[in-house]
């Protein structure tokens, strides 16, 4: 027992040597981190590029190519080892390169499942990663070149209208995002001033307000806007829950609309005395003096007295005239 126990102990120092004694070599280190770019599904970017959304795109590649330690393949700034390294008196293939080539090109495969068929399909040249990580950016900036002027011309025409607040920031920023990419950027002040001017008469209250705070963000920017968008939202809901009583009040207590058929006034228009036709008794219609007579008693419901437009006279409707009836006769 007393001599086996440094010999167990010999066996698990030698098997702690060769566990932690490896040599820290750098390119093997960095391989067996980046494998989780290519092997984890978390780290799918769900963001496909195409012709308008670069920026975007290329915020969130930048992220998670930096998170795996692997910028130096898309900007260069560390070149590829020697395919061949001299091995005493011959050349033999170099172990860093075939590390450094086989993460480059599942870098490359990488990329060009975050992009759609139509930028990918013009992009299968690209043999490294720097090469499409710069072609990517050249074509995108490409398209949005030609579109300066117009992008220039949305930013100064664009209006709030009947957009929300939010889809309206986010055209803003998409327009001047646009122009950043084709090289000319926007001033931070300058989009501020666009926004606002492209607001309706009754932001004028926050618009005042945020045109004497210059030091504000664009998110700063967004939070006030769209706070402001909510009060005003409120306040209409407010006032139509307020008006619906009152509408039910004045429904109710509204007067009986006068029959269509009783009687028209000198201008064609119906008035509001019911009844014309029995505003004449038998005997005060029988002829030319008996509507004379009745002139006085015709207007028994409060409103305008009738007239006929064929007699001229007032107190009877065309439909009642005894002088169409005797000119029939």
């Amino acid at each position: 027992m007393a001599e086996s126990s440094p010999s167990s102990h010999d066996e698990a120092t030698s098997r702690t040597t060769q566990t932690f004694a490896i040599p820290s070599n750098i390119t093997v280190t960095v391989v067996s981190k980046t494998n989780s770019l290519f092997s984890s599904f978390n780290q799918v970017n769900s963001v496909k590029l195409d012709r308008g959304n670069y920026l975007l795109w290329e915020s969130i590649v930048l992220l998670i190519v930096e998170g795996n330690k692997l910028y130096h393949h898309l900007d260069g700034s560390v070149t590829s080892p020697p395919r061949l390294i001299l091995d005493g008196a011959e050349m033999k293939p170099n172990p860093d390169y075939t590390d450094w080539h086989a993460t480059d090109r599942l870098l490359v495969g990488w990329l060009h499942n975050t992009m759609s068929v139509e930028i990918g399909a013009q992009l299968l040249h690209c043999q490294t990663a720097k090469a499409i990580w710069f072609e990517a950016r050249s074509l995108a900036g490409a398209s949005t070149k030609a579109r300066v002027m117009v992008y220039k011309s949305d930013l100064h025409r664009t209006r709030k209208g009947g957009m929300s607040m939010s889809d309206f920031l986010n055209k803003m920023k998409s327009i001047a995002d646009q122009l950043t990419l084709a090289g000319s950027p926007v001033p931070h002040e300058d989009l501020v001033l666009h926004t606002l001017n492209g607001l309706d008469a009754e932001y004028n209250a926050i618009v005042v307000k945020l045109l004497d705070q210059t030091h504000l963000s664009w998110v700063d920017i967004q939070a006030h806007l769209l706070a402001f968008e909510n009060r005003i939202e409120q306040l209409n809901q407010f006032a139509n829950l307020s008006l619906e009583p009152t509408a039910q009040l004045a429904t109710r207590g509204a007067p009986p609309r006068p029959n269509s058929s009783s009687w028209s006034d000198s201008d064609g228009s119906h008035g509001g005395w019911r009844g014309s036709n029995q505003g004449f008794s038998g005997r005060n219609y029988r002829g030319r003096g008996g509507g004379r007579s009745a002139r006085g008693r015709g207007n028994r419901g409060g409103g305008r007295r009738p007239f006929c437009h064929y007699c001229k006279r007032s107190s009877h409707d065309i439909s009642k005239c005894y002088s169409l009836t005797d000119d029939s006769g």
